[in-house]
């Protein structure tokens, strides 16, 4: 039996997050969707929410950044993988400090395919 994968997706841009959810349940994903980075706090600190495995993070958020959500992510879940999408890093890790996986960044946008696969290998316990 496959473990069931859940992840959590945050971007303002609603085309860009029904285009990821799309790809990720084509391979079965759970996938749960916020607007901004309060929202996706509300939804991790719900029932919902503790299915949650990883978050996949815009940088740029309508509200709280997608750098300030991560850490308060980790702030209180720090079994949570993090990756955040910025058309303005390359590639990296960082560790936010709180004992969580290391925070990981990927250059926005990625094809909704790349990014299942990146998941996939973040979930999988591989390097993206």
């Amino acid at each position: 039996m496959v473990p069931e994968r859940t992840l959590l997706l945050v971007d303002s841009d609603q085309c860009y997050r029904d285009a990821v959810r799309t790809a990720f349940e084509q391979y079965g994903y759970t996938v749960k969707c916020a607007r901004g980075g309060v929202q996706a706090l509300e939804l991790l600190e719900s029932r919902e929410g503790a299915a949650v495995q990883m978050t996949i993070l815009a940088l740029e958020l309508g509200d709280i950044d997608g750098g300030a959500t991560a850490v308060r992510i980790h702030a209180f879940r720090s079994d949570i993988r993090v990756f955040i999408m910025s058309e303005f890093v390359d590639e990296v890790m960082v560790d936010d400090g709180l004992g969580g996986p290391p925070i990981e960044f990927l250059r926005k946008p990625p094809s909704p395919a790349d990014l299942v696969v990146s998941v996939g290998r973040i979930l999988a316990g591989g390097v993206c």
